[in-house]
């Protein structure tokens, strides 16, 4: 097999499928896989993690901008989406649902940008230029000018890139030198080589909790893991083999790896993320499909609580509760955008619909809140607070 990316990048793929409906603008979608799609379509493609019904083009006609969409990142708290332009050197947002216009965040004319990852708590987007062989970062916003963190010799051609900031950490993949690299999210000290000597590895994710990380290898069709560590902690296994792998995503809470297809039309792929069994065909046929980003409905990890008096008159506040994290190295994104709020009287909902409100009659209150973003919604109810006549 070429070696690939940078001679066949851009080329129509054989085989490839017609493209799927628009996501209409007010539609919610189910918990999601997304995907960059190259080649002919230049499209951001999702799909239910089910599979049961066919992927369609986030907005095609607003993301087909001929700039050939390498990477992908998401933050559904914001509802945006991010990625990298390979034919036209750009980073790139959109809204998640589709609508509007997408901006340019950093522009590098002439360059094969790839790999986007994003720390929207530290407002901060990264990504990887093959062509120059630099990770660098930028301010989500795109004000300012990006920095290089880490330099790699030439032609090493860095790809695909994940971030752990709990632990100051950013991965990538080098496609020509055949290596996983890591180093310091800050960019300060010296990076260092996790895995050597591998064919041709492109996307990468990691998980930190479980200290592992994850990659494919695109020239033997291989879909790897490791010790977050490296080689001198213990050796690099393959978890499957499959047809020109890329992405990947994973999804520690269901034990699951997604995983794209660049040229064999194998489609887009699932399997145990500890290697067992079979992996399986989400969509076929979605050749020229690169890096993944997983979109899920928002998780309770601490139901909701009511603050405030315990008599009438005295002012009554539903806490949102605590709602799990992106899981930021892993592409799975799932943090709310938005809560509504229903509250009840002795069982029976009332018409208050804010956060905050005052009793004027004594009972048994709770209040649901349910977190939202593009992929569903997710409703949790706090413990009963008595309020009393005063």
């Amino acid at each position: 097999m070429a070696r690939r990316f940078a001679i066949v990048l851009g080329v129509a793929a054989a085989g490839v499928m017609a493209l799927g409906v628009l996501l209409p603008a007010t539609a919610s979608a189910d918990d999601s896989i997304y995907w960059s799609r190259e080649a002919g379509s230049d499209s951001i493609r999702f799909g239910p993690l089910t599979g049961e019904s066919p992927p369609s083009t986030l907005a095609q006609t607003l993301f087909h901008d001929g700039g050939a969409p390498c990477g992908i990142a998401a933050n559904p708290a914001a509802g945006k989406i991010y990625w990298a332009n390979w034919n036209t050197g750009e980073i790139r947002v959109g809204n998640l649902n589709g609508t509007g216009t997408p901006l340019t965040l950093f522009a590098a004319p002439g360059n094969n940008l790839c790999g986007v990852a994003v720390n929207p708590a530290a407002g901060k987007i990264y990504w990887a230029n093959f062509s120059t062989n630099e990770i660098l970062v930028g301010n989500l916003n795109g004000i300012g000018t990006a920095s290089t963190l880490f330099t790699d010799p030439v032609g090493s051609a860095p790809s695909g890139v994940a971030i752990d900031p709990a632990n100051n950490k950013i991965y990538w993949t080098n496609q020509f030198s055949d290596e996983v690299r890591a180093g310091n999210l800050d960019g300060s000290g010296t990076a260092q080589t996790l895995f050597s000597g591998e064919d041709n590895p492109i996307g990468v994710a990691a998980n930190p909790a479980a200290g592992k990380i994850y990659w494919t290898d695109l020239n033997s069709g291989a879909v790897r893991v490791g010790p977050l560590g490296g080689s001198t902690v213990g050796a690099a296994q393959t978890l499957f083999s499959s047809p020109t792998p890329s992405g990947p995503a994973i999804d520690p809470t269901t034990n699951k790896i997604y995983w794209t297809s660049w040229t064999s039309g194998a489609g887009i792929q699932v399997g145990n993320l500890d290697g067992t069994g079979t992996a399986s065909t989400l969509f076929g046929g979605e050749s020229a499909s690169l890096f993944a980003a997983l979109v899920k409905a928002p998780v309770n990890t601490r139901i909701p609580e009511i603050s405030g008096g315990a008599k009438t008159g005295k002012e009554l506040t539903c806490q949102n509760g605590t709602w799990a994290p992106d899981l930021l190295a892993s592409f799975l994104y799932r943090a709310p955008a938005s809560f509504a709020y229903q509250w009840k009287r002795n069982g029976s909902s009332i018409p208050i619909t804010t956060a905050t409100f005052m009793p004027t009659q004594p009972g048994d209150y709770t209040c649901t809140v349910t977190a939202a973003n593009q992929a569903g919604s997710t409703s949790q109810t706090s413990s009963v607070k008595k309020v009393k006549d005063k």
